[in-house]
């Protein structure tokens, strides 16, 4: 049998839960169970560190893969199209409406930047260029949360509302851009 101390810790750190005497399981109260139910039940089998850690790598594995590939694929130069070269289908929204969609050229700016060529990324898509900032960014961030501890998903959740904002605001208005864009093209 577990001490009480140990129950007290445990839920203290936040890694176990009393159950209540109300509480029910399977719709039944806890007091008509035909076993005895644990004063204390574990929630989370992962210790915190090594979550954060495994939270981490998945943030700078996902960032190289992006910015790998991106740096693979040669650029368009016509400022879309470069996501074709991956065996992607052309944009149905461009072909259909003659009006790029808000990520046409997307994946052209990222290739830009991974080549080092800022203003035609810009150019080809400004969102691209503040993703790919963002993306690298947020992978050298969790590179050092994986040695400092804890997650930029923890430290981004102050910030989640107003970024939220920021990337939509930013969308539309490289959306508008594009529009205006080719059709002066």
């Amino acid at each position: 049998m577990e001490s009480s101390a140990w129950r007290v810790d445990a839920f203290k750190s936040g890694h176990a839960y009393p159950l209540q005497p109300q509480a029910e399981v399977r719709g039944l109260p806890v007091s008509q169970l035909p076993f005895s139910a644990p004063s204390v039940v574990r929630l989370d089998p992962m210790q915190p560190v090594t979550q954060d850690r495994l939270v981490n790598l998945t943030f700078i594995a996902i960032a190289a893969l992006l910015v790998t590939i991106s740096a693979l694929v040669t650029p368009s130069p016509t400022g879309m199209g470069t996501h074709e070269r991956l065996g992607l289908p052309p944009c149905m929204f461009l072909k259909w409406t003659h009006i790029p969609c808000f990520s046409c050229g997307m994946t052209t700016s990222w290739a830009h930047m991974a080549h080092g060529h800022p203003w035609q990324a810009f150019k080809a898509q400004p969102m691209g260029v503040a993703l790919f900032v963002a993306t690298v960014a947020a992978g050298l961030a969790s590179l050092v949360y994986l040695f400092k501890g804890g997650t930029l998903e923890r430290r981004f959740n102050r910030y989640g509302k107003r970024a939220n904002i920021g990337f939509w605001a930013g969308l539309l208005g490289a959306w508008v851009y594009k529009i205006v864009e080719t059709c002066l093209k």
